[in-house]
């Protein structure tokens, strides 16, 4: 359920599933929390975190839910699509259909997610202080760059 927002189809197959007295319906499916719970509770925790820094966010929405938030730095990374799938096949020993259905289904999740809960659009290059293309700056690099950026925010 991390970073997840239903579709139209789920949201529909959850209604008629749920609504439907002539369906057996297992009970653990019947209790559990609606995500738009789930997304509240995640804000209001990553709130509360957040009022004892420091605090390293990845996800969530963080760069919408801290948009104003003084002394932040909201960081978004970025990577041609067959960088990423090459990633995710060495971390998870996955084959390359594999990996780029991974890669499409959490970038779909997230902007949907941040979307529907946070009312923005991931892609909107308002909401980043910087953006680092980790397919043309190594990670190394990359972490050294926010490092820096940190250290110069808290000058």
């Amino acid at each position: 359920w991390d970073e997840h927002a239903p579709g139209l189809l789920e949201s529909l197959g959850n209604a008629l599933l749920l609504g439907s007295p002539e369906l057996l319906v297992d009970p653990a499916v019947a209790a559990r929390p609606h995500p738009r719970d789930v997304a509240n509770a995640t804000t209001e925790l990553l709130r509360e975190a957040a009022s004892s820094p420091p605090l390293i966010i990845v996800g969530h929405g963080a760069q919408s839910i801290f948009a104003g938030r003084p002394r932040s730095l909201h960081v978004r990374l970025v990577a041609p699509l067959r960088d990423r799938v090459r990633r995710i096949m060495t971390r998870r020993s996955s084959t390359e259909q594999e990996a780029r259905g991974i890669a499409e289904h959490v970038d779909r999740d997230r902007a949907l997610y941040v979307k529907d809960y946070l009312h923005r659009d991931v892609r909107d290059p308002q909401l980043y202080d910087v953006q680092i293309n980790t397919g043309k700056v190594a990670m190394v690099e990359a972490v050294e760059l926010v490092v820096r950026l940190v250290e110069a925010k808290e000058a």
